[in-house]
């Protein structure tokens, strides 16, 4: 079928259809963007916890150590052994 020789009505209906399906398009668009950017927050975040963990573990195994130097505590109640197991 030629454009030109289409009824006026039908570009007018393809027109609306468009106009309706257009707020569900942005909105879509809307939703997988703030999917995305909680994605990456989300990453962002977990490797700053992964980081905070290794750091605390490390503090809590250099006091470990100093109880342990400092006689207060026994070298078998070591959190080392303990994170061994």
């Amino acid at each position: 079928m030629n454009v030109l020789s289409a009824e006026p009505g039908a570009a007018v209906h393809a027109d609306l259809s468009i106009n309706k399906s257009l707020p569900y398009t942005i909105g879509l668009a809307i939703l997988a963007t703030a999917g995305f950017a909680f994605g990456i927050f989300g990453w962002h975040e977990a490797g700053k916890a992964e980081r905070e963990a290794r750091l605390l573990q490390y503090y809590l195994l250099e006091l470990d150590a100093k109880f342990i130097a400092a006689g207060l505590k026994k070298p078998e109640e070591s959190i080392a052994k303990e994170l061994e197991k």
